[in-house]
């Protein structure tokens, strides 16, 4: 992986380097090389907010914040996940705010701030199951689908209905081709 990243940085490929800076960042956190994983992520959010890619930054401010709590480094962690939800936000990322509200919630819990910890907890599963009832609304008035079951959350928002839709099974049409 690093012969491509030399080979990218070769013809300036800086969107193509900064991913790769990410994917290296990963294989040195699962490695258990935490500072070579943090190098790598800082240098991703760099070259990411050089060419202006919110979500990669977004994405490698997460890593990277996930990185310095594992060193107990709590202060930028809260730093760059506190960052994640608002640029999470901007592009339209429920996922990532879900899940940026949800570390920053663990954060506050592992320091003994519960109260801060469960008002972000409730606010990431309000992004949840906004999320939830945007995808699995039927599309169309012609959908005759019928709900399975009835999924309720008190973290729904007020009137939202979240239901969950089974098609039927529907087995392909298989074609054997004829010599």
């Amino acid at each position: 992986m690093s012969y491509q990243l030399r080979n990218l940085r070769q013809i300036h490929d800086e969107l193509g380097i900064a991913g790769t800076l990410n994917r290296l960042g990963m294989i040195e956190q699962d490695r258990g090389n935490l500072s070579q994983a943090e190098a790598r992520y800082r240098e991703a959010v760099q070259v990411f907010t050089k060419i202006g890619e919110p979500s990669g930054v977004a994405f490698s401010q997460y890593q990277l914040g996930a990185i310095l709590e594992d060193q107990g480094n709590f202060a930028e962690a809260a730093r760059l996940f506190d960052q994640s939800p608002q640029t999470r936000t901007a592009i339209g990322d429920r996922r990532g705010k879900f899940l940026s509200l949800t570390q920053l919630g663990r954060l506050q819990q592992l320091q003994g701030n519960f109260r801060e910890a469960l008002e972000l907890y409730t606010a990431a599963n309000r992004e949840m199951a906004g999320l939830l009832y945007l995808l699995q609304v039927p599309q169309t008035p012609r959908d005759q689908r019928r709900p399975s079951r009835l999924v309720t959350s008190p973290a729904a928002p007020a009137g939202v209905r979240v239901e969950v839709f089974k098609k039927p099974h529907q087995p392909l049409p298989m074609r054997i081709p004829r010599e």
